[in-house]
């Protein structure tokens, strides 16, 4: 068996693609499966729509697949038999996507890693993470980070959700790693012909299942109206129980409190003052904020020293793995911003 192994895996270094291809990525990797006898795994919804429209000269089956996932945000493994695996979402594990049928080594595991987006490796706080049909489950915290405990077995199946992004199924087995998981998840994008709505209002914000919490996310910023720039403050006092002293006062008057009985945190810092230059400027840039959730009641006891409401903020990490640059104009002010991985995975 082993000789079997590496003699796939030798003879996958061997090969090379030549030709001229206009066609979908399914038929092009069924045919390089005929051609070269060797196996490709992959789902076909993940695939759908995308074309292969180019000529190839003598590369290397590995760089075509490398190529080809980089260009069309997929993830993919070659494991030591030589089988390809092409995927949007899951593990970074040449065994996590494998279709085990064996029974369970494992009882009463707990499993931990990180949740980042797929397309930017941007980390995803509060991400939901259960065992499916249990009632065991976690989130994630404001960096990715996530410890699920006492999962049945190592074959159990968990389920991630997160506004906004493909729900996602991953079913663990005893060859794969337990802790330290590297999870990717995929921007919900949903393609439609061209409609005429009428009366339909599109949610800036989205109220939480938690009680009385209200989920924020910058980019949607830019459907409301402003005259100076764009303040998620100003914005957060469009919810009901939310309202400000006049129109010039960013502070946060939940239900009746006071700005000095709301509590504002950055990345786990408070922030005293939220007011600037009468409502103008923005205290905060919201391109380098990545999520925000403000709680107007029924929020944690790590939280205290306020008694009306917390704006809790989540700055971005930075573009992990291509450059991105960009900016903002209004009537009053302009910025621009810039994103650059310096070392891949590590730092941006």
């Amino acid at each position: 068996m082993p000789a079997l192994m590496a003699q796939r895996h030798n003879t996958l270094d061997q090969i090379t693609v030549n030709g001229r291809y206009k066609t979908s990525l399914s038929d092009f990797l069924l045919e390089q499966e005929r051609q070269h006898r060797i196996e490709i795994q992959f789902d076909e919804e993940d695939i759908k729509g995308i074309q292969v429209d180019q000529r190839f000269f003598d590369v290397p089956i590995r760089r075509v697949i490398q190529n080809l996932a980089k260009e069309h945000k997929l993830n993919y493994t070659i494991d030591d038999t030589g089988i390809i695996r092409l995927y949007k979402g899951g593990i970074k594990h040449k065994n996590a996507n494998i279709d085990y049928k064996g029974e369970a080594s494992a009882f009463n595991i707990s499993v931990s890693g990180k949740v980042s987006d797929s397309d930017t490796g941007e980390s995803l706080p509060f991400v939901n993470i259960r065992v499916k049909a249990t009632s065991s489950g976690t989130t994630s915290n404001v960096d990715g980070f996530f410890t699920l405990l006492k999962v049945p077995t190592d074959t159990s199946t968990l389920q991630l959700s997160y506004i906004g992004y493909n729900d996602l199924e991953i079913k663990l087995n005893p060859l794969m790693p337990k802790s330290s998981l590297k999870v990717v998840m995929t921007q919900a994008s949903t393609h439609l012909d061209e409609v005429v709505i009428r009366d339909k209002r599109d949610e800036v914000m989205q109220v939480n299942e938690a009680v009385s919490m209200v989920k924020l996310t910058p980019a949607k910023l830019n459907l409301l109206p402003n005259l100076g720039e764009k303040d998620i403050f100003r914005s957060l006092q469009l919810m009901p129980g939310v309202s400000a002293a006049n129109e010039n006062s960013s502070g946060l008057y939940v239900r009746g409190g006071t700005p000095d009985q709301a509590l504002v945190t950055y990345d786990g810092f408070t922030v005293y003052h939220v007011d600037h230059l009468f409502g103008f400027y923005s205290a905060f840039n919201s391109n380098a904020i990545k999520d925000v959730n403000l709680y107007k009641g029924g929020f944690s006891p790590k939280f205290g020293g306020r008694v009306s409401s917390v704006a809790e903020i989540t700055g971005k990490d930075g573009n992990l793995k291509e450059f991105n640059i960009g900016g903002d104009v209004s009537l009053l002010s302009a910025n621009l911003f810039m994103e650059v991985p310096l070392v891949t995975d590590k730092l941006t």
